[in-house]
């Protein structure tokens, strides 16, 4: 799943500066062009990733599913600049999967 979006990303001209999973969401850091909406790339992420995933493991998530959704609605973004950037990346690459080990995963 990790390097689907970071291919992803790519096809919008983006740079995953850092990317960590939990049971049941991503934190993902972006650099992005500035003509580059970033909803449209978290809409693109939920699609393609949801496909991803169902394509390979359908069996063995269709009782984890919201019904049939993969993704709930809502996400969150924020935009950085160059110093709070570090700070950012930080967090999502030690604080957070600190406290929220990190499960053991075929994705």
């Amino acid at each position: 799943m990790k390097n689907h979006a970071k291919y992803l990303c790519g096809r919008f001209d983006g740079n995953v500066l850092s990317i960590k999973t939990d049971r049941d969401h991503m934190h993902l850091l972006v650099s992005l062009p500035s003509d580059i909406a970033p909803s449209k790339l978290v809409a693109t992420l939920k699609t393609q990733l949801s496909k991803e995933v169902r394509s390979y493991y359908r069996e063995g998530i269709e009782k984890q599913l919201w019904g049939d959704t993969f993704w709930s609605n809502s996400y969150f973004i924020a935009t950085t600049g160059t110093t709070v950037t570090e700070k950012v990346k930080e967090y999502i690459e030690s604080h957070f999967f600190a406290i929220h080990p990190q499960p053991t995963s075929q994705w």
